[in-house]
């Protein structure tokens, strides 16, 4: 261990460093130099039944300093600080109190070299972090090297080369550890009027420490070496006038990894699993779960602090949020990371508030088996940047494709948003004495997809096309997949079983579109979508009918007829037969007055277990503009349904009403009435945000929803300005949640904020 005066004077140096150069006259701009800091307190009261049973008093803050110069036209430097603190004081039901303090401070450097055609980076991070949990001190020191070289010239293959290294030091626990990674890539992509060529190869080599949420065993560090590559080559072409439009593409990829982890004990510990993909869909109240997720890279991508607009838990309810894995890995769990305070969250814990599901397939008509959940927990991952995670343990665990969660709740959270960043799955596995295990992975994926577009006439359209997708792994060359899933276009070339797995995905389509009239537009289509493997796991066949009759005669009003017929097949056994007819209006009834309407009646027979059940649907909305300062909007679904002689019935209405007199001042008002299954809660609340000064904000909200629990939250916060670079800011937040034991939680947040 170093001395520690050596570190006082390394950090003490790096600020003052800063600051003299911040300080000192020169040429310097105010872009040049840009920082802001921020202090928080914080005090939370918790009470059962008026009986105190926890406080808490949180003080925290960060800074950020940077300063960039160009030394000339090309080469350039940033010298760039960062601390954050935060410091607890908790006190439980029994009086006993516990502290947790943690310190950060991150100096760092970088130059950079930028030209037209290459460029070079090299940079040096130093961080260290002070942790005083529960009277066991902790101090962490990491060291962090990276240097880039990337080459980018003109319509020629680029290429990118790049060093990172990371030591670490953990003090007292004497686990002094090192990662580091070399990688190379290099793509491209070639046009030629219709004809594009693309590549792209990677290589990477290195080891890292892996972070860990459980006292169980887990893999605490791993060592790897991958290569990925794709490839791709596509043609399109317009004919006759335009008459006739032609794509076609063949798209392939190929990866190959060795993977080393390492545990502290021998025996079973907590692994991750491979992401293959990550998935997203947006359910509702009717349907809380959509039947095929879309992809949703982002979920995947390894980086846990960017988040998913879109993926809004404070905002939105029946988020299906999945993950496509292994089917031949067991998993336990899942952990969905957050950005945003859920520290204390008392809604989403109860396991009754999610839905999980698994399956082997995400086509239209897949079966999605229902996982009973064995608990619902709250990690920290990285408290300083507001990083959480709910970890959702199953009972069981489970070898499946697909894994998804549904949130059937609103988390309760300090912050106006709660977003999704990563989801991430686990499993146990045993590993030997010698406390590593070593996995080898081969992958390929072939893509063929070709599509023709035929106009006759401007009167009617024509498009067929197909698509098929062949994923291989295991001990078979690149060579034979791309041979092979040509023959899958019309065959069922299923390869050698015994010698790697196979998964074949078809879709063949067929669509008209026909101008018969001004008043009327008729659209018709048929789509066949097929699924195998080569180890009689999977064989499913669904083909789906559908036909439209729309029209519109003025430019404000639109209505269409919809039909849909659905059936599939699970090896040659049909499963299930759908039929689906709907009418639906866009209408502007009056000026700034939208409506829309959609009706609809739905019978689908189940052939395994031979039941049909009917559903009839009402759905729609009304956004208005009633006068320039009143905005209201209303949205209703009603569904009734019916199965074996027991039938359901679910309603949602939402209405809001906004008023804004002025600039200075809205106000908003909103009722939720929802009954699923003779189950009903409302929820109706108020905001007002008023400005009473251009420097000084003021915000008020109150909402009551009352259920099989009721819960009341108040939240106030007063924001004021008192320069143009330094903002006061106090929050103070109210819960009361009335069930068989009544919680309540005072929350005081104060905030200040600076800028340069």
């Amino acid at each position: 261990m170093k001395d520690s005066r050596i570190k006082r004077f390394f950090i003490w140096s790096s600020i003052v460093s800063v600051l003299v150069m911040v300080l000192l006259p020169g040429p310097l701009t105010a872009e040049e130099v840009s920082g802001n800091a921020t202090v928080r307190y914080q005090n939370t009261t918790a009470y059962e039944d008026n009986t105190k049973i926890s406080s808490s008093v949180s003080k925290s803050g960060n800074f950020n300093l940077a300063l960039t110069e160009n030394l000339t036209t090309s080469i350039s430097y940033q010298l760039y600080i960062r601390g954050d603190f935060r410091d607890v004081d908790t006190t439980n039901k029994e009086g006993e109190r516990f502290s947790k303090t943690e310190k950060t401070l991150n100096p760092s450097v970088e130059l950079s070299l930028r030209n037209p055609t290459y460029g070079i980076r090299v940079g040096y991070r130093h961080d260290m972090r002070w942790r005083d949990l529960y009277l066991k001190k902790i101090e962490e020191t990491k060291r962090f090297y990276y240097s880039e070289l990337s080459i980018t010239p003109f319509e020629l293959p680029s290429l990118r080369l790049r060093y990172d290294k990371l030591e670490e030091d953990f003090g007292e626990e004497g686990k002094d550890q090192s990662s580091e990674e070399y990688s190379i890539r290099s793509d491209y992509k070639f046009r030629y009027r219709g004809l594009v060529l693309k590549y792209y190869i990677s290589y990477s080599r290195g080891r890292e420490r892996l972070p860990t949420f459980w006292e169980t065993t887990s893999v605490e560090r791993q060592e790897r070496d991958s290569f990925n590559g794709s490839y791709e080559v596509s043609y399109s072409k317009h004919f006759w006038k335009d008459a006739l439009a032609i794509f076609v593409r063949y798209k392939g990829s190929y990866s190959k990894s060795k993977q080393t982890q390492f545990v502290s004990e021998p025996g079973e510990a907590v692994v991750k699993r491979f992401s293959v993909a990550g998935l997203y869909a947006e359910g509702t109240l009717l349907e809380p779960e959509v039947e095929q997720l879309d992809p949703e890279p982002q979920l995947v991508d390894g980086d846990v602090y960017t988040g998913i607009s879109n993926i809004n838990l404070k905002t939105k309810k029946y988020n299906n949020i999945g993950i496509e894995v292994s089917a031949t890995e067991d998993v336990d769990r899942l952990m969905i990371y957050v950005k945003g305070d859920i520290s204390l969250d008392i809604i989403l814990i109860d396991t009754s508030k999610w839905l999980v599901y698994r399956s082997d397939s995400n086509l239209p008509g897949a079966v999605w088996t229902q996982i009973t959940l064995k608990s619902v927990k709250i990690q920290e991952y990285d408290v300083i940047n507001n990083i959480y995670v709910y970890e959702l343990q199953f009972v069981t665990s489970y070898q499946n494709s697909y894994y998804k969660v549904i949130n059937l709740d609103f988390p309760y959270s300090t912050d106006t948003d709660v977003i999704v960043t990563e989801i991430e799955a686990y499993g146990s596995e045993l590993f030997p004495e010698s406390k590593e295990k070593t996995t080898e992975n081969e992958s390929s994926i072939q893509e063929v997809n070709l599509s023709l577009t035929y106009k006759f006439k401007n009167k009617v359209i024509a498009t067929v096309g197909f698509f098929v997708k062949q994923s291989d792994s295991g001990d078979i060359s690149i060579g034979d997949s791309m041979k092979d899933v040509f023959k899958n276009i019309y065959g069922d070339e299923k390869g050698a079983p015994d010698k790697y797995s196979r998964r074949v995905t078809r879709f063949y389509n067929m669509a008209v579109t026909w101008y018969a009239h001004r008043l009327l537009t008729v659209r018709g289509g048929i789509n066949l979508t097929q699924e195998f493997d080569n180890a009689n796991k999977r064989d499913f066949e669904g083909y789906t009918y559908n036909l439209t009759l729309s029209s519109s005669p003025v430019s404000t009003f639109t209505t269409s007829l919809f039909y849909t017929h659905f059936e599939n097949y699970n090896f040659g056994d049909k499963r299930l037969e759908q039929d689906t007819i709907a009418w639906g209006i866009t209408s502007e009834i009056y000026r700034n007055v939208e409506f829309t309407n959609d009706i609809g009646f739905s019978i689908s027979s189940d052939k395994i277990n031979n039941t049909e059940t009917k559903l009839y649907f009402v759905s729609g909305s009304v956004n208005a503009r009633l006068r320039s300062t009143l905005f209201t909007y209303l949205n209703y679904n009603i569904g009734w349904s019916s199965s074996n002689g027991e039938s359901s019935s679910s309603q949602e209405v939402l209405l809001t009403v906004t008023y804004t007199p002025g600039r200075l001042l809205n106000i908003t008002g909103n009722f939720q009435l929802t009954n699923s299954g003779g189950r009903v809660s409302t929820s109706e609340g108020i905001g007002i945000y008023w400005r009473f000064l251009p420097a000084l904000h003021y915000s008020l909200t109150y909402q009551l929803t009352t259920g099989d629990t009721t819960l009341h939250a108040f939240n106030t916060s007063i924001i004021w300005y008192t320069t143009r670079f330094l903002r006061f800011q106090l929050n103070y937040g109210y819960t009361l949640l009335k069930d068989t034991i009544d919680k309540k939680t005072h929350n005081l947040l104060l905030t200040l904020t600076g800028r340069i």
